[in-house]
């Protein structure tokens, strides 16, 4: 579905191009590219959301939406730390650009760096209390470093600010995996 939306987007765009024509056209197939199931989907759908992103920041350069999308576009590239320079540089114009807080503390978890996983998820629970994932993921990872009552605190948070039952079984199982 996004994938084919991201495809009729980009008519659109190349018709009448403007970089709000090429964000919608890319942001559909970065959505495609975030459930693409094989190697060979990532693999396309993610280089034209690269693409188009690209488009999006030669006309608009500050667009930290479209800069942290591309960041994670390219973390599925060959070439991953293009990636984490275009985070770290959404991040240096805005500290506390949520999105890109996120994406840096779920990186960090994937290459076991729990330490600066923790920070970045303090980072964003500072910046935004009731970011569910943002508490989910500070309890995983204080739990991680062995910080294991503030932990506790970060997943009772996430569970009090949501009423989906599978992240309250998720919290209640990361809780009795400390005990």
């Amino acid at each position: 579905r996004f994938d084919s939306a991201g495809y009729y987007l980009e008519q659109v765009a190349l018709a009448r191009p403007s970089a709000q024509n090429w964000q919608q056209a890319a942001d559909a197939y970065f959505q495609a590219f975030s459930f693409a199931a094989t190697d060979d989907r990532v693999k396309l759908l993610g280089g034209k959301a690269r693409e188009l992103y690209a488009k999006v920041l030669k006309d608009q350069p500050g667009n930290l939406d479209a800069k942290t999308n591309l960041g994670m576009a390219y973390m599925a590239s060959e070439n991953p730390v293009q990636g984490v320079t275009l985070l770290r540089e959404v991040l240096e114009a805005d500290p506390s650009n949520e999105k890109a807080l996120y994406n840096m503390g779920i990186l960090a978890v994937q290459s076991n760096q729990y330490d600066k996983a923790v920070k970045r998820f303090q980072d964003l629970v500072k910046v935004n209390p009731k970011n569910v994932n943002g508490q989910f993921y500070l309890g995983v990872t204080l739990a991680r470093t062995g910080a294991k009552e503030e932990a506790k605190a970060a997943f009772l948070t996430a569970k009090s600010l949501s009423a989906d039952p599978a992240l309250a079984a998720s919290v209640d199982e990361e809780i009795a995996k400390m005990k």
